[in-house]
This record gives structure tokens, sequence and C-alpha cells, in this order.
């Protein structure tokens, strides 16, 4: 993980850069995210 770009959560209700994953600290690059951020935004949803 330490040669990461960055890491996310996401799921129906949200999205969130993670900063640390266990020991492990994670860069958080602005462009990385605001593109993460449109990607989750434009994902269709699925109908249940």
């Amino acid at each position: 993980m330490a040669s990461f770009d960055g890491a996310f959560l996401t799921n129906s209700r949200g999205f969130a850069a993670l900063g640390r994953i266990d020991t492990v600290h994670l860069p958080l690059d602005a462009s990385l995210l605001a593109t993460a951020r449109r990607l989750h935004g434009e994902a269709p949803w699925n109908e249940i």
C-alpha cells in the first residue's frame, strides 16, 4: 500500500478519502480526489 497514490472508501451513502490504513500513511492528492468524487457522482444507480 505504500506505493498507492491514495485510497477511498465508498458506498451508496457516501464517499471518503483515507489518509491512513493501519500504520501506512497515504497521500491525499487534490486532483485525484476531485477525479474520484466526479466518477463516484457519475456512476449509475442500480435499482433494487
